[in-house]
């Protein structure tokens, strides 16, 4: 997500209240005795159930045996098919909510926020990235922020202050930054490439091969900085070059990771990347930044966000990202969507969508 066309930013509003500190788990209320059975052994368990002609009941995603991950605060583990999926929070951003409808008037802003319960002011914005794991590759897509860049933002230091945590959450859930095999980079923004290197340019996953459209590399490392841009700019051009020799420049279409295919999604930058990742008859659709808040990109499908670089692309992408979504019924990723950023797309009305968050229970 861009973090503005403006140098002149506000302060970060007040964080969000603290999560409990336990991790999370996506079992269901009856797969709740096997997946807790499964830390002191499932397996007898199980084996009994079925000797008694019993339906096996459901086991947690990520607590099944062989898990690569461990359960640790600010992740949330899933499944596509066989890869193993972890959503990592990053942190979160703090806009004024005028940011993301910038041809809607204030008070169609304000009924709109209102009618979902939200502060009417400004809007604090969650930020995931995505871990992957294939059995064969260790795919992270982006890398949030780098705690050592973060005094060079300037002006957007505030409201950057709470991103930074990918990859201290992925080492406590098990994953050392050499085990990443493969970076996909969404786009350029600070919030998905702040995390590549830290301030002395050394790279934070030193093992991995990078992949990033062309179009998105060019504008971010060779293009004229637009007036107001200089700040993010200056980050990208801090953070890309210490990948150049490293990076693979893709096109919308072919699968270039084995289960990945990158999917056409320009408008939030020239080069804006989203994603199939399919195993089997499963599929995920990563988003990305095609919306920009849960609520108003998709009550309001017209209204545009600040930080699009073309916004009628913009408008167009997530028009056609969504719209399949929904007639797919497919799981569904968008970065900056409540953590753990997953869920579906409902159609509401005629002309915009809902999101349904994944159910997940607490993991005791």
């Amino acid at each position: 997500m861009c973090t503005s066309h403006s140098s002149e930013l506000p302060q970060a509003g007040a964080p969000p209240a603290e999560l409990p500190d336990r991790s999370l788990s996506r079992r269901t209320f009856l797969g709740g005795a096997a997946a807790t059975a499964g830390l002191v052994g499932a397996a007898p368990l199980l084996s009994a159930l079925t000797a008694l002609g019993a339906e096996p009941p459901l086991v947690a995603p990520g607590l099944v045996a062989g898990s690569r991950f461990r359960e640790a605060f600010g992740t949330y583990k899933f499944r596509v098919g066989s890869f193993e999926c972890l959503a990592i929070s990053d942190g979160y951003l703090t806009f004024p909510a005028q940011w993301y409808a910038a041809n809607a008037n204030s008070l169609q802003i304000d009924k709109t926020l209102q009618e979902n319960f939200l502060p009417t002011k400004q809007v604090v914005n969650q930020t995931t990235t995505l871990l992957v794991y294939t059995s064969s590759r260790m795919v992270l897509i982006d890398t949030g922020l780098n705690d050592s860049l973060k005094p060079l933002l300037g002006p957007l230091a505030p409201v950057v202050a709470p991103l930074g945590h990918t990859r201290s959450r992925l080492e406590a859930a098990g994953v050392k930054p050499e085990d990443v095999d493969s970076i996909i980079l969404t786009h350029g923004h600070p919030d998905h490439v702040g995390g590549l290197t830290d301030r002395a340019g050394t790279l934070a996953y030193p093992k991995a091969q990078y992949y990033m459209t062309k179009a998105d590399w060019d504008y971010w490392t060779t293009a004229p900085v637009p007036k107001g841009m200089e700040t993010n700019f200056a980050l990208a051009r801090l953070t890309l070059p210490a990948i150049k020799e490293r990076v693979t420049l893709v096109d919308y279409g072919p699968e270039f990771i084995p289960g990945i295919t990158a999917l056409a999604a320009a408008g939030h930058t020239p080069g804006h990347l989203g994603l199939i990742i399919a195993d089997g008859a499963d599929t995920l659709l990563h988003t990305c930044d095609a919306a920009a808040h849960y609520v108003l990109s998709l009550a309001q499908p017209d209204w545009t966000f600040y930080g699009d670089v073309l916004p009628q692309a913009a408008l167009q992408t997530r028009r056609r990202l969504f719209d399949q979504a929904a007639a797919d019924r497919s799981l569904t990723f968008a970065s900056h969507f409540p953590f753990p950023s997953l869920g579906h797309v409902a159609v509401r009305g005629q002309k915009s969508w809902k999101w349904e968050p994944v159910v997940y229970a607490w993991n005791e």
